[in-house]
């Protein structure tokens, strides 16, 4: 059994979420948006789609804030691209996946005289 890993994040009324996994026994997939419009010490209370759930506290949520994803993760004209490269992850792999994102996104990449 893989071990399970548990953070702690901070979030206030109107934060944006992504759920990372089903909740509310498949009522909320994976992948699908939230917004938090009420907090409260036993839950906290989200809209997806028009419609309110409450979710436990006291249990561990799947749950991130929706607005770091990884290269590739969707596609959309009206993301903008941010991308945070350490030295040691910089090579082509990363660099072609970035490249694939932009395209798919439809955003035009510039070569400056440096690049060619």
């Amino acid at each position: 059994m893989e071990p399970v890993c548990t953070k702690k994040i901070a979030i206030a009324v109107g934060e944006q979420l992504k759920a990372v996994g089903r909740e509310m026994k498949g009522k909320i997939k994976a992948h699908e948006a939230l917004k938090v419009t009420a907090i409260s010490k036993t839950g906290v209370t989200v809209e997806s789609q028009g419609k309110n759930f409450i979710l436990d506290r006291s249990r561990a949520l799947k749950l991130s804030p929706d607005y770091v994803e990884s290269l590739g993760a969707s596609v959309s004209d009206k993301n903008q691209i941010l991308a945070a490269i350490s030295a040691r992850d910089l090579n082509a792999a990363t660099l072609n996946q970035l490249a694939r994102s932009l395209a798919r996104s439809g955003v035009k990449q510039r070569c400056t005289p440096q690049c060619r």
